[in-house]
């Protein structure tokens, strides 16, 4: 068998050879790392540059389109405003007082761009307020006379009749002489339905020698009205009735000559004169009276 024997010196090159091609593919991947790095990097940043120098072309296209919206969309809520106004008027809602302001004036320079859209927003909220208000008062006021509305006797107690005799002075049907009538009479056949003319609660249903079956509706405020001569009674004292509720049947009890309603209506206790409720009813045509 033969044997080679290498002198030391050989070896240390080889090694020395080895480490240096080792350390120069290290180093070649560490610059081709840093090469792709810094073109992603260069590529990134060119890109953002280009979008940042786009930007400002887009953006203006933008809040030229958002601000011509905003101009319309506050003209629509203008006219809402003034048909709100309108409507409070109409109900007669107290219009709300504008806000106290004041100061030097210090015009400032034109708004533009993210400041104009700015502007045109806050004017559109301060518009949006205005007609918020203005229709809340006018719900209120309207809820309010439709109360004041139900509890006035202002619709016919019995359909379709007319007025026989009216409120004050008139012969008395019975005695043939002159005397005061307390309420207005309205003819119709036995059984005819009465109405009330108003809402409220009733505080008496009941019989009485001169009214005969009788009801008082009291309707608030010192306002009664009263339902006589009735033939039949279809509510109890303390019980609530709506406008147009079928209380009772036209009838011929108590001092009477003949089927018919004797209407009342009654101020703090005092009959006044019912033709000046009814005049108001729906249709707003005053009720025909004949004496």
């Amino acid at each position: 068998m033969g044997l080679f024997i290498l002198p030391a010196g050989d070896q240390a090159v080889a090694k020395l050879r080895t480490v240096s091609a080792r350390r120069a593919v290290l180093a070649g991947s560490l610059l081709l790392t840093a090469a792709l790095a810094a073109g992603a990097f260069i590529g990134y940043h060119g890109g953002r540059q280009a979008a940042l120098d786009a930007a400002p072309t887009i953006g203006q296209g933008s809040e030229r389109v958002l601000t011509e919206r905003l101009g319309t969309l506050q003209g629509k809520v203008l006219q809402l405003e003034s048909k709100a106004t309108d409507l409070a008027a109409r109900v007669g809602a107290p219009l709300p007082d504008a806000e106290p302001a004041g100061g030097p004036y210090q015009p400032l320079p034109e708004l533009g761009g993210t400041d104009s859209l700015l502007a045109a927003l806050v004017q559109l909220e301060s518009t949006t307020n205005r007609v918020a208000q203005l229709l809340a008062a006018a719900a209120e006021s309207a809820k309010n006379r439709g109360t004041e509305r139900m509890a006035l006797p202002s619709r016919m107690p019995v359909a379709g009749s007319r007025i026989s005799s009216g409120f004050g002075r008139r012969i008395d049907p019975i005695t043939g002489r002159w005397a005061r009538h307390t309420g207005i009479d309205f003819p119709a056949p036995s059984g005819t339905p009465i109405v009330a003319s108003a809402g409220g609660r009733v505080s008496f249903a009941g019989y009485r020698p001169a009214y005969g079956y009788s009801i008082d509706i009291d309707h608030g405020n010192g306002l009664k009205t009263r339902y006589a001569h009735a033939k039949r009674l279809n509510v109890r004292r303390g019980e609530l009735v709506l406008p147009g509720q079928t209380i009772g049947q036209v009838g011929s009890t108590g001092r009477s000559t003949g089927a018919h309603l004797h209407f009342e209506v009654l101020r703090q206790g005092q009959a006044v004169e019912p033709r000046h409720y009814l005049a108001a009813a729906t249709s707003g045509q005053p009720a025909c009276c004949a004496r």
